[in-house]
């Protein structure tokens, strides 16, 4: 059994006075649990525990939905959460990566005001459902899976890492639900909406990560996070649903109301516009200029999941079939993008921003890391769990769910192109790539559609790799944009990013992206807030087919056109 390391090293990461003592004596009590379950944690005849985790989440939390200048719900409650990994076995296998539920890995809510003793039961109950569910899974792993010569492993084991840091908290908003109320009456307001929603939710916070190798992490949590999402209806009864996000540490970052008023007033007015454009009437096979958030979009859909190195849950079967998978997407070595194209991930992001930490999820430092060079994928990004091609270990990109085993993923991505053209020369590189096609226009795609805002049925394995496009026109040689609804890619593959024939200015958006990798598992505000900076982009072949509308959903009333006034319950 690998002795666990259990060294008196809570004080230092708890040596600065700025810890309250009531979250310091929390902390103190999950250190006891788990020294008390390295002493007393055994079943008989199976193996022994050789790491367990903790993660304790602190936050106070506001949640605020908005429609048609009223509220519609709001919640403001703390969140007080417990996370728990129990690792059997060795590093070289382990209960984890297996498919199936219970795996050795739980959560679970604590009080409202956790107490060290309600922290304590709840810590040593789930540290023992989790170790029995963990043997359990390490014996059907065992028993099932044959591992292949060069299997790197379960688990790398790190040592301690000691880290405390106390950042000031901003405020919850005193006022965020005549906030949300006051800019959902703002797209109410434009004629053609049929329906226009903000989402206001912000959290302030800790997290701590605590472990049997002696690592106790503090991490800050700040987020204030503003979705609004506007629904117009075409005449042939197509819907079409946009949104803008802002994501900050501080509501003092967001922008003014009046620029947040102008910003939501043009996007309703563009969506009414998008939504009066004609539908396509055939299919497009050509070239694609993506522009804008479009542009970020190709980039997070395709290329993110080929840079993310922990290895995808085994198979593991039982009367339900096979559960999980192994379809690796990501391979050092693979070409990904053209020659001369690099792309630089830095998790600890940038100055400011929500998603910023200096630790990740399993508490490794987090550090920048040039995943691709020359178009080529040189490394990947990891977490704690091997990957054959990364003999490195983690390079700080571990991000998890309370309950799940943490993955590498991207967060804070930027998209580098060797050489770049304005955006009228990138237009014109586009056009002459489709007279190759008999075409006298391209296809010019603004925006996609963002699945966290609309029901993501028909966006997930089997689908499309890229969402259809919401803002879209056609773009001819004398100039002319004719805007154009209702497509969508027919198919596309992670391959087409080779396949980009020219780039242009640079373009840059924040997004939520999932921890679990689960885009269709996320709400309007939910996720990890990242950034993504990519070039414009003409890719030189995409398929678009046409999506017809349902007459039948066509409102028989028009719909109302009177500006309602902002309330609050």
């Amino acid at each position: 059994m690998m002795a666990w390391l259990l060294p008196c090293l809570l004080a230092t990461a708890l040596a600065t006075d700025e810890v309250p003592p009531a979250e310091r004596a929390l902390v103190e009590a999950l250190e006891g649990e788990l020294a008390r379950a390295h002493a007393e944690l055994a079943l008989p005849g199976a193996p022994a525990p050789y790491h367990a985790r903790l993660t304790l989440t602190l936050l106070a939390q506001r949640s605020v939905e908005a429609t048609l200048g009223g509220v519609v719900r709001a919640d403001m409650s703390p969140v007080a959460r417990l996370g728990v990994e129990v690792r059997v076995g060795s590093p070289a296998l382990d209960n984890s990566g297996f498919g199936g539920w219970r795996t050795g890995f739980r959560q679970a809510a604590l009080p409202d005001q956790p107490t060290p003793h309600a922290v304590r039961v709840r810590a040593w109950r789930e540290l023992d459902r989790a170790y029995k569910e963990a043997v359990e899974q390490q014996s059907r792993k065992v028993a099932q899976v044959v591992l292949p010569p060069d299997h790197p492993g379960d688990y790398t084991l790190t040592g301690s890492i000691q880290a405390a840091p106390v950042p000031p908290s901003p405020a919850l908003m005193p006022d965020a639900g005549l906030r949300a109320a006051t800019l959902s009456a703002v797209l109410a307001a434009v004629p053609g909406v049929l329906d226009g929603r903000v989402h206001l939710a912000q959290e302030v916070g800790v997290a701590w990560v605590i472990d049997t190798e002696g690592t106790r992490v503090r991490r800050p949590v700040a987020e204030t996070t503003v979705r609004a999402v506007v629904t117009v209806q075409a005449a042939d009864g197509a819907q079409l649903v946009d949104q803008r996000l802002w994501t900050v540490r501080s509501p003092d970052d967001l922008p003014s109301e009046a620029a947040l008023a102008e910003a939501l007033d043009a996007l309703a007015r563009g969506a009414v516009a998008a939504a009066a454009a004609p539908a396509l009437e055939a299919e497009y096979v050509g070239p694609v200029v993506f522009l804008g958030d479009a542009a970020v979009d190709l980039q997070r859909w395709l290329l993110l999941p080929q840079l993310e190195g922990t290895p995808p849950d085994l198979p593991f079967d039982t009367i339900f079939g096979e559960l999980g998978g192994s379809d690796d997407g990501a391979r050092v070595g693979r070409r990904v993008l053209p020659p001369g194209w690099r792309v630089v991930d830095d998790a600890r992001g940038v100055p400011g921003h929500p998603g910023m930490a200096m630790h990740d999820d399993e508490g490794s430092f987090t550090r920048a890391v040039e995943v691709v060079t020359e178009g080529i994928v040189r490394t990947l990004l990891t977490s704690r769990t091997p990957h054959r091609a990364v003999p490195d270990g983690t390079n700080g990109h571990a991000w998890a769910r309370w309950d799940g085993r943490a993955a590498g993923r991207a967060c804070f991505t930027t998209v580098e192109a060797p050489r770049a053209v304005p955006e009228a020369r990138l237009l014109r590189l586009g056009l002459r790539a489709a007279a190759a096609y008999g075409l006298d226009h391209v296809l010019v795609v603004e925006r996609l559609q963002e699945p966290a805002v609309r029901d993501a049925r028909g966006f997930g394995d089997d689908a499309p790799a890229l969402p259809p496009p919401v803002v879209a026109a056609r773009w001819y040689a004398d100039g002319r944009r004719v805007p154009v609804r209702s497509l969508r890619f027919a198919a596309v593959d992670r391959r087409a990013l080779r396949d980009i024939v020219a780039a242009g200015p640079v373009a840059r958006a924040d997004v939520l992206l999932p921890r679990d990798g689960r885009a269709a598992n996320l709400g309007p505000v939910e996720g990890h807030p990242c950034r993504v900076e990519a070039p414009t982009v003409v890719v030189a072949e995409l398929e678009l087919v046409p999506t017809p509308g349902d007459p039948s959903a066509v409102p028989t009333l028009p719909v109302a056109t009177a500006a309602p006034e902002a309330s609050e319950p």
